[in-house]
């Protein structure tokens, strides 16, 4: 019985540090996770974005890439969803952008250094606020 006890215990705690599949629909935007993480600040979290044309099931969906033209599989653990609205047209903007080129949506805070120079906090549009 203690044996049982302790291995439900674990399961729990592992199913806790397991990724949850986001629930996603065909239409919806996804920033989509890279395989392989930077470790460079201002590398880019996430690609894309990119449209989910079909939900293949609630782990699989297939994806099409606004800046290039195909299609992929993906696990739907590797999405992760706009948040807000956002219409086609501003999602392919988003996709065309250089790697190293963001859209500011919104200043946040402004401040002066000791020189004297600007520092701004701002919101990166399509990204969300805690990535400022």
């Amino acid at each position: 019985d203690k044996i049982r006890l302790e291995w439900e215990r674990r399961e729990k705690e592992k199913d806790k540090l397991r990724e949850k599949n986001p629930v996603l629909k065909k239409g919806d935007f996804v920033w989509i996770v890279p395989l392989l993480k930077q470790k460079r600040k201002e590398t880019s979290k996430y690609l894309g974005p990119a449209q989910i044309k079909r939900v293949v099931s609630t782990s699989i969906v297939e994806i099409e890439h606004l800046n290039r033209d195909y299609r992929e599989k993906l696990p739907a653990s590797r999405g992760k969803k706009v948040k807000g609205d956002m219409t086609l047209s501003e999602a392919k903007k988003l996709a065309a952008r250089d790697d190293e080129e963001f859209l500011v949506e919104e200043i946040l805070k402004y401040q002066t250094d000791e020189e004297g120079d600007p520092k701004f906090l701002v919101k990166w549009f399509g990204w969300p606020t805690e990535d400022s």
